[in-house]
């Protein structure tokens, strides 16, 4: 993650703020273009992984997924072309291509899903750890020979090729053999049948992405740049959240079962531990913004910090939709996270037509405090059932207070005792 996050940095102050903004556009054009290439089948094709089928074994499956990733990896191929042919200029226009050929070695993420399905994840790991080293080492090495944009372009690409390979020469040490075989029944069936999880990626893409295509029709690559290089600075602290819901999922699914009271004293002590360090590294970070952009990026991003200051605000809000994940599984309530993409990707449209042209920058950053704002706050108050987490959710703003007031009690129980 560190190295990550260096190389990040080494990239974006050699482009400089104009550079960076066509290379992060178009990033975010591809990221538009993943729904409609995998089509939400990786869940699916998974799950028929686990159970295993005797009329569609493993290497049917494998060959089948990875050959349908191929033809939606030509189809969006030349949809790609047309758009960038009416739409780009010439240095958009090849940038765009080069980083979509990157979708036809993704295409080999059929061999990932696999390992995943059969506890199997830490090949996917050594694969994706050495051609990530390899390929910052080449990025490395391509800033201090002051290495041109498109050089970026096709190192994003070349990640993905060294990652395939690597994939590939480690399946075929196991037992199950490659094939050329597609079902296209099984393949029609598995679409449809994804067609959800494909809806709700769609809406996701929206949800995060949409403001820095705003920004780039609507203000410039210049803006896209500063303000790509803030978000990356504020969502770098969504793994902390994450990687603690990822471990306390069981034990919080499991207290819904056994003991409905822990349960949700459990999930207050979550919502209220997750608002008060977003609040602390939120403030941090708005009050030092100035700092942290001048260390990292230098003089080439002056507009960075303002715009850090408002977009880490929404860590807040995101937190609280992590904390919110065991509640929509333990309810059977996963159709609520739909609804709050949905309506957070509407929210986020409609407020960066609004707020951009007044405010600049700026304007995309409020937009995206307000939607995810709406999207994991407000949107509770719409329903019955969600009513109830966002009663939580106020609760644990206030769970330290109460706490503090209950320990006189709890000594006298502990005395009594």
């Amino acid at each position: 993650m560190i190295l990550n996050f260096v190389v990040f940095a080494a990239i974006a102050r050699h482009l400089g703020a104009s550079d960076f903004g066509i290379l992060s556009y178009c990033l975010s054009l591809l990221y538009f273009l993943t729904p409609l290439w995998s089509l939400g089948t990786d869940h699916v094709f998974k799950q028929k992984f686990i159970i295993g089928q005797e009329d569609s074994p493993s290497e049917n499956l494998i060959s089948t997924f990875t050959i349908l990733r191929i033809f939606t990896s030509l189809a969006l191929f030349v949809l790609v072309i047309a758009f960038s042919h009416l739409f780009l200029n010439q240095l958009n226009y090849i940038l765009l291509i080069i980083i979509s050929s990157s979708l036809f070695f993704r295409s080999i993420e059929s061999i990932e899903v696999f390992n995943n399905s059969q506890l199997n994840s830490k090949y996917n790991t050594y694969s994706k750890t050495i051609s990530f080293v390899i390929i910052s080492v080449i990025n490395l090495t391509a800033i201090s020979l002051s290495a041109p944009l498109i050089f970026f372009a096709f190192s994003y690409a070349l990640e993905f090729l060294i990652y395939a390979c690597l994939q590939l020469i480690i399946f075929r040490r196991g037992n199950i053999p490659l094939k050329l075989h597609f079902d296209k029944k099984e393949a029609l069936l598995i679409t449809k049948k994804s067609f959800p999880i494909f809806a709700s990626t769609c809406c996701s893409v929206v949800f995060f992405k949409i403001d820095h295509l705003f920004l780039g029709n609507m203000i410039g690559m210049e803006a896209v740049g500063q303000y790509a290089a803030a978000v990356r600075l504020s969502e770098i602290w969504y793994f902390i959240p994450a990687s603690i819901m990822i471990s306390l999922f069981s034990p919080v699914q499991s207290y819904f079962v056994k003991d409905k009271e822990k349960y949700y004293e459990l999930l207050r002590k979550i919502y209220s531990g997750f608002f008060y360090f977003s609040i602390v590294i939120s403030l941090f970070i708005s009050v030092t913004s100035d700092f942290w952009v001048d260390i990292i990026f230098k003089e080439r991003y002056e507009n960075t910090a303002a715009i850090l200051s408002i977009h880490i605000w929404s860590f807040v809000f995101v937190a609280w939709g992590f904390a919110q994940e065991p509640w929509d599984v333990a309810n059977n309530l996963l159709k609520l996270r739909f609804k709050r993409l949905a309506v957070g990707a509407l929210c986020n449209i409609t407020l960066c037509l609004i707020l951009i042209p007044t405010y600049g920058v700026l304007g995309a950053a409020y937009a995206t405090l307000i939607s995810r704002a709406t999207a994991y706050f407000f949107i509770n108050l719409h329903s019955k059932e969600s009513r109830e987490i966002f009663s939580i959710q106020l609760s644990s703003i206030f769970y330290p207070i109460k706490y503090l007031h209950s320990l006189p009690n709890k000594k006298q129980e502990l005395r009594n005792a």
